[in-house]
């Protein structure tokens, strides 16, 4: 459904925050009544997945010569398409006609943050120069932690009462303290590990579409390693071995990382290397579409033992 001043994209912001705005500037109204002029899909409007039907509700407000660069340049799709191998122009030419959620398998472990991200610098910034905040899309994405510009920790949530911002739709990112308790947001920092870092620098990367994934050749690496090509149905005993060896090298490199801040903490403290998406042989020789943070660490292996 069409409406009429529809806002267009601020710079860098997410298409959902459009919707947000949109909504907000009607007046004191229910915000989801208004949004539902736009989509009927707002029961989620969260930023946990690549692409929803909503997205295409939104996008389908501006002129159809638009719609690509918006796609690109203010929503994650091409993150999505990097990951999966997939031509961006296909596939949002796909989701325009057939629009479906988009995620990738294991995206949860990723999901360290509750709700949508913001950069207190950025909502004083945007305030002063456009007279609104507004969400950021860089932000949103998994991997991000700091903002770019300012590098700041970015917030997800109060401090004091968990307050987060699940939807969108409950409005734009709060300039100095939560609309729920009314405590400041206290300036979070911290000093980055070496895995802090290392994340950050692939997820700018990725961000700015400098990142060349290649899963074939790191399953062939993973592939000479176990001296067979194929999953098989059956296997011999040694082979067993072999595959429980493999899997073993890489559960204790992957536990020696400090992973706390970019992976959601397992029950009973269990160590991530005996979670089923780190598991060696179902990389090699699966092709499922994971999660950035999972084609990452397999790639990090590869180059620190397998090169």
């Amino acid at each position: 459904m069409s409406v009429y001043h529809f806002p267009a994209p601020l710079e860098r912001e997410h298409l959902l925050s459009c919707l947000m705005r949109y909504a907000i500037s009607q007046g004191r109204k229910e915000y989801v009544k208004v949004a539902k002029q736009v989509s009927t899909n707002v029961s989620k409007v969260d930023c946990n997945s690549y692409w929803r039907t909503i997205y295409r509700d939104a996008l389908i407000q501006y002129l159809p010569k638009y719609h690509s660069q918006i796609a690109f340049d203010n929503t994650l799709l091409k993150v999505y398409s990097s990951f999966t191998q997939c031509d961006f122009s296909t596939l949002l030419t796909q989701q325009l006609d057939q629009p479906h959620k988009l995620q990738l398998k294991y995206a949860n472990l990723e999901q360290v943050h509750h709700g949508w991200k913001w950069c207190p610098e950025c909502v004083i910034e945007d305030e002063e120069t456009y007279g609104v905040a507004y969400w950021h899309c860089d932000h949103q994405f998994a991997l991000k932690k700091r903002c770019n510009q300012h590098g700041t920790l970015l917030i997800s949530e109060c401090q004091h009462c968990n307050y987060s911002f699940n939807s969108i739709l409950q409005g734009a990112p709060p300039l100095s303290s939560c609309p729920k308790c009314g405590e400041s947001f206290e300036h979070q920092n911290r000093e980055d590990s070496g895995e802090d870092l290392w994340v950050e620098d692939y997820a700018n990367r990725i961000l700015q579409d400098d990142f060349e994934f290649n899963k074939p050749e790191v399953q062939a690496y993973f592939k000479a390693q176990y001296g067979f090509n194929e999953l098989k149905r059956q296997w011999t005993l040694a082979e067993r071995k072999h595959i429980t060896y493999q899997q073993d090298l890489f559960g204790k490199w992957l536990d020696t990382l400090d992973l706390s801040n970019h992976l959601v903490p397992l029950s009973n403290n269990k160590p991530y290397s005996q979670v089923s998406a780190f598991n060696v042989s179902s990389y090699t020789f699966k092709n499922h579409n994971l999660a950035p943070m999972i084609h990452l660490l397999f790639k990090r292996y590869w180059l620190e033992r397998l090169c």
